[in-house]
């Protein structure tokens, strides 16, 4: 976890971008050659709110 006074949250945008890039992820189950997902938790399916009641 970055703190307040880490150098990643001094570097500009552009750095940044350049330094950690952007994350990706192959589900499980799929080949490498499939477009990677952007978003681990897009293909899991909702589950229902405990909280709203049955």
């Amino acid at each position: 976890m970055a703190t307040a006074d880490s150098f990643m949250v001094a570097l500009p945008d552009v750095a940044f971008e350049m330094a950690f890039g952007t994350e990706w992820f192959i589900r499980r189950g799929h080949a490498a050659a499939d477009p990677p997902a952007t978003d681990l938790f897009a293909a899991l399916e909702p589950r229902p709110d405990p909280a709203a009641g049955s």
